[in-house]
């Protein structure tokens, strides 16, 4: 298995497990179910974005809990 592979798989197991709970958070902060949507969805694409470009990310829930704030704010 490559390392792009193992990475794939991380994150589309990540996807499965968290966008619920990202999405939930989201929605919480904002108040508004679309935009919570909308967020959640920019979270995971520029999450991908960052970590399919090489960088490495000790902690796959811890940081895609920071984007999205980031994205919130």
């Amino acid at each position: 298995m490559t390392r792009d592979t193992a990475i794939m798989e991380q994150f589309t197991k990540a996807y499965d497990e968290l966008s619920d709970a990202i999405f939930r958070h989201c929605w919480f902060r904002v108040g508004d179910k679309e935009r919570a949507k909308d967020l959640m969805q920019d979270t995971f694409t520029k999450s991908w974005q960052y970590i399919s470009e090489g960088a490495e990310v000790s902690s796959l829930k811890g940081f895609l809990y920071k984007v999205a704030n980031n994205l919130i704010i």
